[in-house]
């Protein structure tokens, strides 16, 4: 059965994959949208974006690609076993997106369309392989309003953006993200060409607030940012089954709730001895989610730099 509560949001940008998830204090283009609504106000006069695509592969996809051709040409079930242990161990991370689909900001205002989905496996154990996989699609229209204001004295940009969310994706028995198929299973699969798939597809408003503020560090001045994501965001759509023989509908109408989350944000531009000499002035962020479905502190932690060349043509992001 589908739980109640649903993961997060997957929606991402280039740059916020190359500075290691980290951004809410420097969200300073349409990705404020679901990044950081505040940032909005950082764009003053006018800014279009065209659809901008990503397809990502985890290099066991590239490095084993051989293989896994391989395997789709098996043609009996020894063969197709062989293959299956020769694969062993694999992880498989792809990664789709128009990120994104159109956007325009105009004197703080925004509106803009996302999408991004994940396919993530894992093929373990040579003697009896099992593999596990999820698969998500998030699709969002967006709205928000980013200003800047004074607060006691204080120059603070705060925000606000409503959004429409879609969403598609499996799901196991116990209503978790991840799937998981024995040996037995993937023969199966290979001889009939259908799986079993459970999945939920739904959708439903919910809206994000954010605010950034300037604050004086130790290495200069600095962003301090906030967002709280996913505010009375709720889905709603239908659990469905796929099988050879067709469709079949579950549960119509379920209800899903995604987590509240808050994340704090530090950003700032600071020079590191030598790689400033080639690089300039490094833009540093680190963001903490302290609101969160996720226990462990490190998976909740997010840090990242970006250095620039040739005036920002060439721009360089570790995380």
């Amino acid at each position: 059965m589908l739980a109640s509560s649903e993961p997060d949001t997957i929606f991402n940008s280039i740059k916020r994959i190359g500075m290691g998830g980290a951004g809410v204090a420097i969200a300073n283009d349409e990705h404020a949208l679901y990044l950081n609504p505040a940032g909005l106000s950082e764009v003053d006069l006018f800014l279009l974006r065209g659809p901008r695509a990503r397809v990502a592969f985890n290099q066991d996809v590239l490095n084993k690609s051989t293989d896994l051709g391989a395997l789709s040409n098996a043609s009996t079930t020894a063969a197709y076993i062989t293959q299956m242990k020769a694969l062993v161990p694999l992880k498989i991370g792809v990664d789709l997106s128009l990120s994104p689909i159109a956007a325009i900001v105009v004197n703080g205002i925004g509106i803009g369309g996302f999408f991004e989905s994940q396919i993530q496996g894992n093929l373990l154990r040579k003697t009896n392989p099992k593999l596990q996989f999820s698969v998500v699609g998030d699709g969002a229209g967006i709205i928000g309003y980013g200003r800047k204001m004074d607060l006691f004295g204080k120059e603070v940009a705060v925000g606000f953006s409503a959004k429409y969310l879609y969403r598609a994706r499996t799901y196991n028995s116990s209503g978790g993200a991840t799937y998981e198929w024995s040996m037995e299973d993937m023969i199966s699969m290979q001889e009939s060409g259908t799986p079993t798939v459970n999945y939920f597809m739904g959708g439903g408003f919910g809206f994000d607030f954010g605010a950034i503020s300037k604050i004086e560090t130790f290495l200069g001045s600095a962003n301090l940012g906030l967002v709280v994501n996913n505010i009375a965001t709720n889905l709603q759509g239908d659990v469905s089954q796929y099988t050879s023989s067709g469709t079949t509908v579950l549960e119509s109408n379920k209800t899903c709730s995604l987590p509240l989350t808050a994340t704090l944000g530090l950003g700032l531009q600071t020079g590191v001895p030598i790689v400033s000499d080639y690089l300039g002035a490094l833009d540093v962020a680190a963001d903490y989610k302290f609101i969160s479905p996720e226990s462990s502190f490190f998976k909740n932690l997010h840090i990242g730099a970006e250095g620039r060349i040739l005036g920002g043509m060439l721009r360089i992001r570790g995380g």
